[in-house]
């Protein structure tokens, strides 16, 4: 015997299959669509680092770090000395036919540029967490 659901349809079983089915394509379609308007902002920022400064800055796992890592690039893009950014030069690397400059992002990331010490312009290495920092010479086996 047929019935009349709440929503209007009319149907034998104890829901209507069709509104179920409705929902649960709406809730696939929202699942499927980005979190929220913070994982746009990050996936913003990620594309612009990695165009204009053809950084890889996955590893970061705040907002406020890509942000900070951006504008500390930007600085070293326009050609400002990495001293006033706030980057220090390794003690290991001034022995190297390379220099290796550091700049903090927090505690626990940093970004790692190598200076042409004749034109004493800077080439972006990497990102590097405090585990790989600290852990030994960063980069000692890729340079």
């Amino acid at each position: 015997m047929r019935k009349t659901f709440p929503c209007g349809h009319k149907g034998k079983g104890l829901y209507c299959h069709r509104c179920k089915a409705e929902s649960e394509a709406k809730k696939k379609a929202k699942a499927e669509a980005p979190k929220n308007k913070a994982h746009l902002e990050r996936k913003h920022m990620l594309a612009q680092a990695a165009s204009e400064f053809g950084a890889d800055l996955n590893k970061l796992p705040h907002t406020r770090l890509i942000r900070k890592a951006i504008q500390i690039m930007g600085r070293v893009h326009t050609g400002e000395h990495f001293c006033v950014i706030g980057g220090k030069v390794l003690k290991y690397s001034r022995k190297m036919s390379r220099r290796l400059v550091v700049f903090s992002l927090d505690m626990d990331y940093r970004l790692i540029y190598e200076e042409d010490t004749r034109t004493h312009s800077l080439r972006l290495i990497g990102v590097v967490s405090h585990e790989e920092y600290n852990a030994r010479k960063p980069l000692e086996n890729k340079i």
